[in-house]
């Protein structure tokens, strides 16, 4: 089952999150780390950006779909009336990935975009990460444009799907 988060899921939510930094670190991928900001989910939950899939009565997954992209997409997409809902933190409990959850994530957020009419589910995630990014294509996702995105240099790869 995925629904909106709740404040009662924040700890939940952080704790996956820290959980899914680690597993990603071990893979030689670390732009979560020190990137878990744990009262922006509190302001997003809140906002009622926040979904969690809860399976057997555990809390598995995460994912945030909001109006508003990052700050650092500001020169990647244009401007446009068209409308977006911009997923990031998708997230599922390391011992549960391989499974399918992630995808059922995904198709609830392009379900839930059509349903509110909205044109584009928006994204982006390490350009770097072969299998994420063919994640994503795989699943109709057109690739925008590539950026740096913090001070590190991360590199990402910025994707879009038409919905309606």
């Amino acid at each position: 089952m995925i629904r909106k988060a709740t404040i009662s899921d924040l700890d939940s939510i952080y704790s996956l999150l820290l959980s899914c930094a680690d597993w990603l670190s071990e893979q030689g991928f670390h732009h979560w780390n020190g990137a878990i900001d744990k009262e922006k989910f509190r302001h997003n939950i809140d906002a009622g950006f926040v979904y969690v899939l809860i399976k057997d009565d555990s809390l598995i997954g995460t994912m945030t779909l909001s109006p508003i992209a990052p700050s650092y997409c500001e020169q990647i997409w244009s401007i446009s009336n068209e409308t977006f809902l911009y997923l990031s933190k998708i997230a599922v409990l390391p011992s549960h990935q391989g499974k399918g959850h992630a995808l059922e994530l995904l198709e609830f957020a392009q379900k839930l975009a059509k349903q509110t009419g909205i044109s584009y589910l928006r994204l982006d995630c390490v350009a770097n990460y072969a299998k994420l990014n063919q994640f994503y294509l795989k699943r109709d996702f057109s690739y925008i444009s590539s950026a740096k995105i913090n001070p590190k240099g991360t590199l990402c790869n910025f994707y879009q799907k038409r919905i309606s």
